[in-house]
């Protein structure tokens, strides 16, 4: 079963992010095509709450997936 985290975003440039977890620890990164958005345009803004799994991207990183707005923050267009 895989674990749902919660996070905040705390850096977002043109494609790429990095999330905090609230559990603290090192903070994990973020690629646009992970966030679940039905907007076409997909952001995150610095502060912005989120939920997420981790993952590893093809390079063998450990990244964020499945980044979902947490309740009543919308993550399109890079809203807070």
């Amino acid at each position: 079963m895989v674990t749902r985290e919660t996070g905040t975003c705390v850096a977002w440039s043109r494609t790429t992010g990095w999330i905090q977890p609230d559990v603290g620890g090192r903070q994990v990164m973020c690629h646009y095509t992970a966030i679940e958005s039905d907007d076409r345009y997909r952001a995150l803004s610095a502060g912005q709450r989120v939920t997420f799994e981790r993952g590893t991207d093809p390079w063998g990183r450990e990244t964020a997936i499945d980044v979902q707005q947490e309740a009543g923050h919308d993550v399109s267009r890079g809203a807070a």
